[in-house]
């Protein structure tokens, strides 16, 4: 969980709860209480560096929570 600690705030918060808590990039926005593409923004950056990080580990390990969704 390393690469996701190191996540810049925003970007986890984003990332978490479209993974853990399962809301949408809309839900996500009024929650951070910013725009939706600001929230699309901060997901999109954040898959970008989860996939990047855990493909240097390991090309096998991308998880779906890290595919691209809208």
């Amino acid at each position: 969980m390393q690469a996701l600690e190191e996540l810049p705030q925003d970007q986890r918060e984003a990332f978490l709860l479209q993974a853990e808590g399962g809301l949408s990039v809309e839900e996500i926005a009024a929650t951070c209480q910013v725009s939706f593409e600001t929230a699309k923004s901060r997901l999109r950056y954040a898959r970008s560096k989860l996939k990047n990080c855990l493909a240097a580990w390991s090309p096998h390990a991308i998880p779906n929570a890290l595919e691209a969704q809208t």
